[in-house]
């Protein structure tokens, strides 16, 4: 008998058809646009999260400091000797700005590190950083082929003196031989409000805001109140060693009118050029977070009205005479 070889019907392999490919392939990408937002946003939640506590460390910082000094750190001081030193970036920081309400990057190929200490400088005992011994009766700067004793602390990164989510800071940083890779700090004082456009440069006559040229506020000094008194917020680049990297001030200019993401020019005594960012941030909705002089933390929308804004940036007698949209008190009174 002749046995006829049975068909092995499970020899044919199942698979999908390309139709089903490319349904499988569209619900996969609907699903992936779908949680991505989701990611991006809790992503950016934990890093607004981490700057709070960032501010929240730098205040904590400088109260311990005016325990200790009875007074807060100033702001920026003038050196005893020593010059600046210009830093080419090796990469280049392309930086979100602002220009005239307009949004706009701004290239930094180089920066100009004065040789002026900050705030940042003055607090490193109270931020935990007792490795950095700064000199401050010496130069930041050697001279003659012989390095500063401070050289070799600039370059030292502090993670607490940058906001996570600044944008556009390269990993490779300026300077040469012992400081070479001057360290970034993003966060800012309040040097108070100044009004400019009633007069050119016209400086208040007594400094309002919190951390200046040499200042000494104790908190006797804050008469509207600290939970009102911006005392550091975010800003945009910066390096923490560099005195000018310190500060903000909050104008009433005409021709200068961005409260926040700014970035401006000008040229020191020695014709290097001094660049500055104002209060600003990478935040997402517009925001920026500031500490409080009573050690809070606060987010503030970048479309906050102008003069809220320089009544909360200044620290005597602002908010008294305030008429929310008109003025505030040292603006029209203490010129």
């Amino acid at each position: 008998m002749i046995r006829r070889p049975e068909l092995n019907r499970s020899s044919r392999r199942a698979g999908f058809t390309l139709i089903e490919l490319l349904v499988v392939i569209a619900i996969i990408a609907m699903l992936a646009a779908l949680l991505l937002p989701a990611v991006q946003n809790a992503r950016e939640a934990g890093r607004r999260a981490q700057c709070i506590n960032n501010i929240r460390q730098i205040v904590l910082a400088m109260h311990n400091y005016e325990g200790a000094f009875r007074c807060f750190p100033p702001g920026f001081i003038q050196p005893g000797t020593g010059g600046g030193q210009i830093g080419p970036l090796p990469q280049p920081a392309l930086i979100d700005t602002v220009l005239n309400r307009q949004k706009v990057f701004t290239n930094v190929t180089q920066w100009y590190m004065a040789p002026e200490w900050g705030w940042h400088a003055f607090i490193m005992s109270q931020m935990d950083q007792g490795t950095i011994n700064l000199d401050f009766a010496q130069a930041k700067f050697g001279s003659n082929n012989v390095a500063s004793p401070n050289e070799q602390y600039i370059r030292t990164a502090i993670p607490s003196y940058i906001c996570p989510s600044a944008k556009s800071l390269p990993s490779g940083r300026p300077g040469s031989g012992m400081s070479q890779g001057w360290a970034y700090g993003t966060y800012r004082g309040s040097m108070g409000a100044y009004d400019t456009s009633s007069a050119a440069n016209n400086a208040p006559k007594v400094p309002n805001g919190m951390l200046y040229d040499g200042s000494s506020v104790r908190f006797s000094d804050v008469t509207d109140g600290t939970s009102n008194t911006i005392l550091v917020g975010d800003s945009l680049f910066g390096f923490w060693a560099d005195g000018f990297s310190c500060c903000v001030r909050v104008w009433d200019d005409p021709n200068h009118p961005d409260l926040f993401d700014a970035y401006w020019q000008a040229t020191a005594a020695n014709s290097a050029p001094l660049q500055f960012f104002s209060f600003g941030s990478g935040h997402s909705s517009d925001l920026c977070v500031f500490g409080m002089t009573d050690g809070s933390a606060k987010t503030v929308s970048k479309k906050i009205d102008v003069n809220v804004f320089k009544a909360v940036s200044t620290r005597n007698g602002a908010l008294r005479g305030f008429v929310q949209g008109v003025n505030i008190e040292n603006v029209t009174e203490g010129w």
